[in-house]
């Protein structure tokens, strides 16, 4: 019987192309001669299944093609990244197209209206050119003689394949990277000894690439989304105790790791404001880009007086307010008939509906100045409020109420979709007015005018449903609107069914409206807990809620239809129960009855000036507070001097 070697790829089942291979494959299946079964030999099966494994060999070429531990602290002053970098070495090499998809998103940052400008763009583009034009080095690859090398040496260092498959892959490579290269695969360490040779300004140009396209993506990482804690719900237990500083220097670090381990878009994809009205902003607002681009809005020629507009008559302004119309998204197709239209109405009352202006005409002297509001000035308004959205944590979550105290509405969300729109009323925007003086009161703590009836931004959560409820007079509205009233009639609040509680008790008093048909608060309430004491309810004057503009209300949001979004609210909670709460509401005399929800659904009331209407334009809001006029600084708050009465602070 004639003897047959076997080499090791051979013997773990591989063509080689080495001599005697067919004759000893046929051999060895027809002479019945005895070979060792490869099952015994697990270290030759495993290298033999390692070369398959194409992530170890991108695993083995990653350190190669990274090139040198770039130092940027004289250009970088990013701690994360700083941090980051010590400990990995690169950031974006390991995943394919990133300096692509990292110069591309640094380039696309100015389309996003954010006030950050990335710092080192110039440089990041010449040194990712001069990289793309420099010979790119061939990779580290297997051959047929390393196998035969791989087993023997392996076997010789005591080197076991163990139970876990992953841990002995991740352990070899680090034999391959670190000091024992030479004794397990000298060949692999000669390359990448002579490609660092030849390759060494390259590597130091891939490296400074690699760490300032890092910097920058952290940087506007952080303006996106990372710099404010407040954005994220699970950072509010921590904000007592660690800085805000410390906070986003933290989701940097996450988000760079996730950048090198997953790519630059999937990095900046799970950052990206969640509430979809961002990304439906950031894609109507080309419009007004292209506006101001272009000059700006098509001239509309208002005439001095204005006729009530009729269907099917020429007006010589009509022309012009099509093609203003066609400019800023409103779908009109024709734009030089003088015609007025139903389309042309139709594209003129939606324009008055979202930009909150009386629907009572069609065409007046008030349409004509709204729409000579220039686009610089629109942009403002967008760019502000995805500022915002980039600063808030709503749509973070799955389910959850959003109250947008400008748009003068309520949403319910959940799993992405808007279950529910209502009307609201939210507070006014009276100054506080002292008693005697009749001079602005200001606030204790910043001593700016006081407005105390403006609807605080909050976060919260729903947790009651109260049908039928009382009025706890707050003690501002008992004393300056209540008590008067009853110095002039002493009956008053028996005659319009308000009662005094703990009336022998000075710090306990308060008085309080009984459920009844005329209730302030109608026939239901939706509480939850803040220290401002203002919740979402009914209310019997309906008639409000066909103004455009409703800051009506002492801070409060009453909601047009509240029993539909207090049956929403249940029946999300798995509570709703229809002849339950009939009964309820039947009842004679009322009581107050309430419901604890099961799971709380989060509240959050924001202040946004632009959002993206169903019908696909722009909406822009009243800036009813003024805070986007504060903070884009066109309005100056003045503070007003301190009563000589008050403690001095």
């Amino acid at each position: 019987m004639k003897k047959i070697t076997l080499c090791a790829l051979c013997f773990a089942g591989i063509v080689c192309g080495c001599s005697g291979h067919a004759e000893t494959a046929t051999e060895s299946t027809t002479s019945g001669i005895e070979v060792r079964d490869s099952k015994k030999d697990e270290i030759a099966q495993w290298v033999a299944a390692v070369q398959k494994d194409t992530e170890v060999l991108s695993s083995l070429n990653a350190p190669v093609h990274q090139g040198a531990r770039a130092d940027v602290s004289e250009a970088c002053e990013d701690a994360a990244v700083r941090s980051v970098l010590e400990r990995r070495g690169a950031f974006l090499a390991e995943t394919d197209g990133a300096y692509a998809q990292g110069i591309e998103i640094l380039r696309s940052v100015p389309d996003t209206g954010a006030a950050y400008v990335p710092k080192h763009l110039a440089e990041i583009e010449a040194l990712a050119a001069s990289v793309q034009s420099g010979a790119v080095p061939a990779p580290f690859e297997w051959t047929a003689s390393d196998s035969e090398t791989l087993v023997k040496n392996l076997k010789a260092v005591g080197f076991s394949t163990g139970p876990d498959e992953a841990a002995a892959r991740a352990s070899f490579v680090a034999m391959l990277k670190g000091p024992e290269c030479g004794k397990i695969l000298p060949r692999y360490c000669e390359y990448v000894s002579e490609l660092r040779a030849s390759q060494a300004g390259r590597l130091e140009t891939e490296a400074r690439l690699d760490a300032l396209l890092a910097c920058d993506l952290s940087g506007w990482a952080g303006a996106l989304r990372l710099d404010y804690p407040q954005n994220d719900y699970k950072f509010d237990r921590f904000r007592k105790y660690v800085s805000d500083e410390a906070i986003a220097n933290i989701r940097k670090e996450v988000f760079l790791e996730d950048m090198a381990r997953r790519g630059v878009k999937k990095a900046f994809e799970a950052i990206e404001p969640p509430d979809s009205q961002y990304r439906a902003l950031l894609e109507a607002r080309k419009i007004y880009v292209a506006a101001i681009e272009n000059g700006g809005w098509p001239k509309v020629e208002a005439p001095a007086k204005i006729e009530e507009a009729k269907l099917g008559k020429s007006y010589a302004y009509v022309p012009g307010l099509r093609r203003r119309l066609q400019a800023e998204g409103y779908g009109i197709s024709d734009v030089e008939s003088d015609v007025m239209d139903q389309p042309l109405v139709d594209a003129v009352l939606l324009y008055r509906d979202v930009h909150q202006l009386s629907p009572k005409k069609v065409i007046d002297q008030v349409l004509f100045k709204n729409m000579a509001v220039p686009p610089e000035t629109r942009l403002e308004t967008i760019d502000l409020t995805l500022q915002r959205y980039r600063e808030a944590a709503v749509g973070s979550l799955n389910y959850y109420v959003k109250v947008n105290v400008p748009d003068f509405h309520v949403e319910v969300w959940k799993d992405g979709e808007r279950q529910a729109r209502h009307r609201i009323v939210v507070g006014n925007d009276k100054l506080q007015l002292d008693p005697v003086t009749k001079k602005p009161v200001p606030d204790p703590e910043t001593l700016y005018p006081l407005h105390p009836n403006r609807t605080p931004l909050q976060t919260s959560k729903i947790n009651e449903v109260i049908y039928q409820p009382y009025w706890n007079v707050p003690a501002r509205i008992r004393i300056e609107e209540l008590e008067p009233k009853l110095a002039e009639n002493p009956n008053y609040y028996a005659e319009h069914n308000y009662e005094e509680v703990n009336v022998g008790d000075p710090k306990l008093y308060y008085v309080r409206e009984l459920p009844n048909p005329k209730n302030s608060l109608g026939k239901v309430k939706l509480m939850f807990p803040n220290p401002h004491n203002t919740y979402l309810h009914d209310t019997p004057a309906k008639g409000v809620f066909n103004q455009p503009m409703r800051a009506l209300s002492h801070g409060c949001m009453r909601v047009q239809n509240p029993l539909d979004l207090a049956e929403l609210i249940l029946k999300n909670d798995g509570q709703w129960n229809k002849s339950y709460v009939d009964g309820i509401l039947r009842a004679d005399p009322a009581e107050q009855v309430t419901i604890e929800l099961k799971r709380p659904v989060d509240v959050d009331v924001v202040y946004f000036n632009a959002r993206v209407d169903d019908s696909g334009v722009v909406a822009f809001l009243s800036d009813i507070y003024q805070y986007d006029a504060v903070r884009l600084g066109k309005v100056v708050l003045k503070k007003l001097p301190r009563p000589k009465d008050w403690p001095k602070r």
